[in-house]
């Protein structure tokens, strides 16, 4: 690709180890402010499972957690991507070979 500009996107995914998703899990709590436990049990009823799901989606962004989908990138004016069909490890590295 020579000395051309590289522009990049990843698209990355939440994890989706159990172990982790149940780490997550047991680290749901009301806020501090909740002390009786029918408001933490009606806070749990009514949170827990939406809080969950964006605490699993935020693990798209980190590094430790997340995983790769996909990245297109531009390079000699050509617009290039990895497809949604290979894992992490394929998808990186067809993504080097090209770069």
């Amino acid at each position: 690709m020579n000395n051309e500009p590289l522009t990049f996107d990843i698209e990355t995914l939440p994890t989706k180890d159990k172990q982790v998703i149940e780490r997550i899990a047991s680290t749901i709590r009301p806020p501090g402010n909740i002390k009786k436990k029918e408001s933490i049990d009606a806070w749990m009823a009514e949170n827990y499972e939406l809080e969950l799901k964006e605490r699993i989606h935020e693990t798209g962004m980190k590094g430790a957690y997340g995983s790769v989908a996909c990245i297109a990138f531009a390079a000699n004016e050509k617009i290039h991507s990895t497809t949604f069909d290979l894992d992490e490890t394929q998808c990186i590295k067809s993504f080097y070979e090209c770069i």
